[in-house]
C-alpha cells in the first residue's frame, strides 16, 4: 500500500472516530446477518461479535471467513477470494435520515461502501450496498443460496451431513478440498460421493408466479469411470439435465463451465435439488458457485 493509500486510509479512520462516536457500536445492537450486492457479488454477510477493547470484527463474507475492524459506523473488512486481496470498506447509515420521509432512504439500516481489490500493477475500485436480513426484501439480482460454494461445513468423503445449509438426501457426496482444481475458494463438491450417487438440496423463499435462475459451475471428476458425467437440477416440479465430457481434463485442470436454468416458482418457499444421474457411482460431477436470482 503506497503512502497515499495510507494517509487516506488515516484520515477516514479519524474521521470516523470524531463523527461517529464509538459508543454507537457497544450501545445500539448491530444486527448480524446483512444482504450483500455489488460488482457481481451477491449473498450474505454475517458478522460475529466485535471486540470493545481492539473493535476487531470477525465472520464470513460470501461463504468465506473475513476480519476487520468496525469503528463506530465505519466498517471495513479484508477478504482474499481465489488468492486475491480485498478490502470492503463501508459506512453504515443513520436511520434517521428516512425520518422526514426521504424518497431515497426509509430507516432501514444499509452499510454503503467500496470493494478495493488488487489487481497487480492497478487496484480495481467498485460500489457495493448491503441491507440489514429480514426487515427489507432482498435486492433483485441477490443471491437466495446460503453457503453455495460449499466453504462452511465439513471436508471428506462420504459426506451424509455436515455440509452447512445443503442437505444430502440420496447416498453420499464428496467436499472436495485441495485435490483439484477450485474456481470458487477452496471447495467444491463431487456429486457422485466415493461409491455412491448422491443429491443434495436447499430451500429457500420463492414468490408465486416469479422466475428465478439458478447458475452454478460444473466440471467432471476425471478420475475414475465413465468419463460422460451426468447431472439433474430440480426446482418447483421443472427439471434440467446436464453432462460434462471429463475426455482431455485433468486435476489440475478442471475445465469448469458456468451454467444457468430457469424455473418459475409455484410456492412460498422452493426446493433446489442437484442429483447425480447415470452410471457412475465413484467419480461424478463436480458442482461450485451456486447461486439462484430473482428475474
Amino acid at each position: 500500500m503506497n503512502r497515499q493509500k495510507i494517509f487516506s486510509f488515516i484520515i477516514l479512520l479519524v474521521a470516523a472516530t470524531v463523527l461517529f462516536p464509538l459508543c454507537w457500536a457497544q450501545s445500539a445492537a448491530l444486527p448480524t446477518t446483512w444482504q450483500v450486492n455489488g460488482n457481481g457479488y451477491t449473498g450474505l454477510l454475517v458478522l460475529g461479535k466485535t471486540d470493545a477493547n481492539t473493535n476487531e470484527v470477525s465472520g464470513t463474507l460470501l461463504g468465506t471467513p473475513v476480519k476487520g475492524y468496525l469503528v463506530g459506523r465505519h466498517l471495513v473488512l479484508h477478504r482474499y477470494p481465489q488468492g486475491k486481496t480485498q478490502i470492503w470498506d463501508g459506512w453504515i447509515l443513520d436511520p434517521k435520515l428516512g425520518a422526514q420521509g426521504q424518497p431515497y432512504y426509509d430507516g432501514t439500516l444499509i452499510i454503503a461502501g467500496l470493494i478495493s481489490e488488487n489487481k497487480g500493477q492497478v487496484d480495481g475500485v467498485y460500489p457495493w450496498y448491503a441491507i440489514v436480513q429480514g426487515t427489507a426484501a432482498p435486492p433483485t439480482g441477490a443471491n437466495l443460496i446460503l453457503n453455495g460454494s460449499f466453504e462452511q461445513g465439513t471436508v471428506g468423503n462420504n459426506r451424509t451431513s455436515g455440509i452447512t445449509h445443503w442437505t444430502v438426501i440420496r447416498d453420499n457426496v464428496d467436499v472436495v478440498q485441495g485435490y483439484w482444481q477450485q474456481i470458487d475458494g477452496k471447495r467444491s463438491i463431487d456429486l457422485a460421493g466415493t461409491y455412491g450417487s448422491g443429491a443434495i438440496q436447499q430451500t429457500f423463499s420463492t414468490t408465486p408466479g416469479r422466475q428465478y435462475e439458478v447458475s452454478f459451475f460444473m466440471a467432471g471428476n476425471p478420475a475414475c469411470d465413465n468419463p460422460l458425467k451426468q447431472m439433474r437440477v430440480s426446482a418447483a416440479g421443472q427439471t434440467a439435465d446436464f453432462s460434462f465430457d471429463t475426455k482431455g481434463q485433468t486435476l489440475g485442470k478442471m475445465g469448469w463451465q458456468k451454467k444457468s436454468w430457469r424455473f418459475t416458482a409455484n410456492a412460498a418457499s422452493t426446493t433446489l435439488v442437484f442429483e447425480n444421474v447415470g452410471p457412475n457411482r465413484g467419480c461424478g460431477i463436480a458442482l461450485d458457485a451456486v447461486s439462484v436470482v430473482q428475474r
